[in-house]
């Protein structure tokens, strides 16, 4: 595999991406009453919740710009350049990696498919869009 060249603001972009759509998709105007069901989580502990998730927002954003800055090697190298590509590499690398470990995860948490599939569709969406990001504007 060759060294590729990487665009930076790209990588932060995918990243970005990545926490904006988390915002959204488990707000109360798309599936977070419905993720707090399944998650056995109550609306007077969502404050108590937010407080303490701030390592996390910061964990999670890492993560986002280690996974945005590995698939730009691999849209670089595999020489990406059209949106069908982007979305193809997104499906790819989440049916291979995010959603099979998904899956594998879930298997021991004792917790309902539902919440396997609210959060798998997450993981589907932006990193198919990460994709997208890092093709057009990498």
């Amino acid at each position: 595999m060759e060294l590729v060249s990487i665009n930076f603001i790209a990588v932060l972009l995918a990243a970005v991406s990545n926490m904006v759509i988390g915002f959204f998709w488990y707000s109360p105007m798309l599936f977070g009453k419905q993720w707090m069901a399944l998650m056995g989580i109550k609306e007077k502990d969502m404050g108590k919740m937010q407080e303490e998730a701030k390592n996390g927002y910061v964990l999670t954003f890492v993560a986002a710009l280690a996974m945005a800055y590995v698939m730009a090697h691999f849209v670089g190298n595999l020489g990406l350049s059209t949106m069908g590509e982007a979305v193809q590499l997104g499906f790819w690398v989440w049916l291979g990696f995010i959603g099979a470990t998904h899956v594998s995860d879930h298997v021991w948490i004792g917790k309902s498919m539902q919440l396997l599939y609210l959060n798998s569709g997450y993981r589907i969406v932006s990193t198919i869009v990460m994709a997208l990001i890092l093709t057009m504007w990498g």
